[in-house]
């Protein structure tokens, strides 16, 4: 990672503190430098951490890391970003970080507070499985107007990027796109099941995506949730042959 020379100037101004007349101290990892310019050339892991945490990457697992210790050891003080840099377990919140910007899920906060209260090790939390498991839970608790708003989102995404109209994206889309939108979350299980124009999509793929699917969604059980809630289905019916999707 490079760091900027006013950045790294500026630190180390800051940081700088004479010792014995002309020796100089690293703010972070108490090293002693005889001169200045030493002082502003000298990197070490806890700078380096120190000059990354605007970055996205160290936002997420910074609050990853207050969360874990809000949730578990609430009589303790909040945790600060200088304790986080240097815990043993940075790297490992900072590679949980990582996956969650990755999944590029609608909610990432929620997912990482799912993800603390099922209590797995930590060296687990990039599991595919927890993954698949809060798509699943998370969709099959949020009402038909939230799963169809994510739904036209990504379809209008779809169109930014394919030049095509947003409510076409049944009719031109690639299965195996389809196949990766709705396995991490982004097309409803309320939309797949209700729209005929996805019901064909559907069948256009092979055995190996249908598992996918069935895999990521469980359909026996969504369509018992269905049959208990036909008017809100109505509803969605409507709104879903309203606008031809």
């Amino acid at each position: 990672m490079s760091l900027r020379v006013s950045d790294i100037l500026g630190q180390a101004m800051k940081s700088s503190k004479p010792v014995l007349g002309n020796e100089f101290v690293c703010e972070f990892c108490k090293k002693k430098l005889t001169t200045e310019k030493r002082l502003i050339d000298h990197t070490c892991k806890l700078k380096i951490r120190w000059a990354d945490k605007d970055s996205k990457v160290a936002k997420v697992s910074f609050l990853a890391y207050q969360k874990f210790y809000t949730m578990y050891f609430k009589s303790q003080k909040p945790k600060t970003y200088d304790d986080f840099m240097r815990s043993a377990y940075y790297n490992a919140f900072t590679k949980f970080g990582r996956h969650v910007l990755q999944l590029t899920l609608s909610f990432p906060e929620d997912f990482i507070d799912f993800v603390i209260r099922s209590q797995p090790k930590l060296d687990t939390w990039c599991s595919e499985v927890i993954v698949k498991e809060y798509i699943k839970q998370r969709q099959f608790k949020e009402s038909w107007e939230v799963g169809l708003e994510r739904t036209i989102l990504t379809m209008q995404e779809w169109s930014v990027k394919t030049g095509e109209h947003w409510n076409e994206y049944f009719d031109r889309v690639h299965t195996i796109e389809v196949v990766h939108q709705i396995r991490t979350g982004k097309i409803s299980p309320w939309v797949i099941f209700n729209s005929p124009k996805a019901q064909q999509v559907l069948a256009k793929m092979n055995n190996e995506q249908l598992d996918f699917i069935q895999e990521a969604i469980d359909t026996k059980t969504w369509k018992r949730k269905m049959l208990k809630e036909e008017a809100e289905i109505l509803q969605l019916r409507k709104f879903i042959k309203d606008c031809d999707i």
